[in-house]
């Protein structure tokens, strides 16, 4: 049970690091080379409390793990994404509530607001050719129950290929 919860946490970290913003022209290339859609190809999370690492994940994705993200000229962002628990001969594959948003980009950095969320989220990109995407973020707040934590947080590393 323990892990099903770690789990969910986790993709839910990921969708909301990975969503926000609005655009700018001033970075017009990275601007350009971030618009379409991406899919994850494997997310590297860890997870703290009162400074001390508690928990690493590293999941590449597959039909039952993984998330996908738009990021539309508008400054608009979509983010949907489904994560597989496992208890004994079972696989359960839950699919998440797509995150909607704004984004914005400044420099290397992905600036997101989720909807309903007050708090932004800062990540730096990092390309590889047009088609491979990293966004690293964190620290940031682990959500806990309704309220984000202050002494729990998270950082990840998930890269995306070009989806379109």
């Amino acid at each position: 049970m323990h892990k099903a919860v770690s789990y969910k946490t986790f993709y839910t970290l990921v969708l909301i690091i990975t969503l926000i913003t609005s655009c700018r022209k001033k970075d017009n290339t990275v601007q350009q080379k971030i618009l379409g859609s991406w899919r994850s190809t494997n997310t590297i999370t860890q997870l703290y409390e009162d400074g001390d690492m508690k928990e690493s994940y590293m999941h590449a994705s597959d039909e039952y793990n993984g998330s996908m993200m738009e990021f539309h000229a508008d400054g608009s962002f979509k983010s949907s994404g489904k994560y597989a628990t496992t208890d004994a001969d079972s696989i359960t594959v839950v699919r998440l509530e797509d995150q909607k948003g704004q984004y914005q980009i400044v420099d290397n950095k992905l600036i997101t607001k989720i909807e309903n969320i007050d708090k932004e989220a800062e990540m730096t990109l990092e390309f590889k050719g047009n088609d491979v995407l990293t966004i690293i973020s964190g620290p940031l707040a682990l959500p806990d129950l309704d309220e984000f934590s202050h002494n729990k947080y998270f950082t990840s590393i998930v890269t995306y290929v070009r989806n379109n």
